[in-house]
């Protein structure tokens, strides 16, 4: 998993930013937490996020209609239907 490789490069860095006393999580943790995600709480969360964006940058550039890309994309034979769970989906704003 990608989110688990990245925070073992990282993790002098995230060590400044969290208290790891057991060093940074496995790959199963990460696994464990994504699949607990609600994802009406996430969507909920994300256009949260997505309009605080949005009004940082009004508020820096002042103009009222500020434009964001945003792509996305499919992880190909990511999904397992046998437990039900669907495509895993990245978003780039």
């Amino acid at each position: 998993m990608a989110i688990a490789k990245w925070t073992v490069l990282k993790e002098e860095f995230l060590a400044q930013l969290l208290n790891l006393p057991f060093g940074v999580p496995s790959k199963n943790v990460f696994r464990r937490m994504l699949a607990g995600l609600k994802p009406e709480a996430f969507q909920a969360g994300f256009a949260g996020w997505l309009s605080s964006l949005k009004e940082a940058a009004q508020s820096a550039s002042g103009v009222d209609q500020s434009i964001m890309t945003i792509d996305g994309k499919t992880a190909r034979r990511s999904h397992d239907r046998r437990n039900g769970l669907g495509a895993m989906h990245a978003v780039s704003v």
